[in-house]
């Protein structure tokens, strides 16, 4: 017996069943987790109430009240009506299915890292932008409100997504190497 389904009996040894090996296997368990990555992502789209409460309570545990105050009353209402930590773990969180979704959706499993970097920087820029829009507002720059509201709502939807497995087909697969 090969030593990956000795170890997959070990991992879960409740079921006598056999954990796929081989390309097929790895083909199987991509699928399968770009389907439940879909159907969580489009859970946490339909229905963000009960998850950013969760977080909202645990940014609330973490931060120190004075803390808490000076946030919520210095976020305007054009941003969020929310927690402004809980809602950006929210939008941590789904940004992170996010990516892991369009990072296996992408690519070949042994060009995962190199995916989940280029579709970490494509996220961290949006994030970015969104804090210098914040930073602006409370600058006293009035009109990065409605626009750090929109890029926040652009980054919690599912279009980053499509929008990346677009460009990336398009961009250059990166340095080639000179024929020697």
């Amino acid at each position: 017996m090969p030593f990956s389904s000795r170890l997959a009996l070990i991992v879960v040894p409740a079921t006598s069943a056999r954990v796929p090996t081989g390309r097929f296997g790895v083909r199987l368990l991509r699928y399968a987790l770009l389907g439940t990555l879909t159907v969580g992502l489009l859970y946490l789209g339909l229905d963000p109430g009960p998850w950013q409460a969760v977080l909202t309570r645990a940014a609330a545990a973490v931060l120190p009240l004075p803390v808490q105050h000076a946030l919520q009353q210095h976020t305007p209402a054009q941003v969020t009506a929310r927690s402004l930590p809980g809602m950006f773990l929210y939008s941590l969180s789904y940004c992170a299915l996010a990516g892991l979704l369009t990072a296996l959706a992408l690519g070949a499993v042994r060009q995962l890292p190199h995916t989940l970097r280029r579709v970490a920087t494509a996220y961290g820029l949006g994030f970015a932008l969104c804090v210098a829009g914040l930073v602006l507002g409370y600058a006293g720059l009035t009109g990065a409100w409605p626009l750090v509201r929109r890029l926040i709502d652009l980054l919690v939807s599912p279009l980053p997504v499509v929008v990346l497995i677009a460009l990336y087909h398009r961009l250059p697969a990166g340095p080639t190497r000179p024929a020697s």
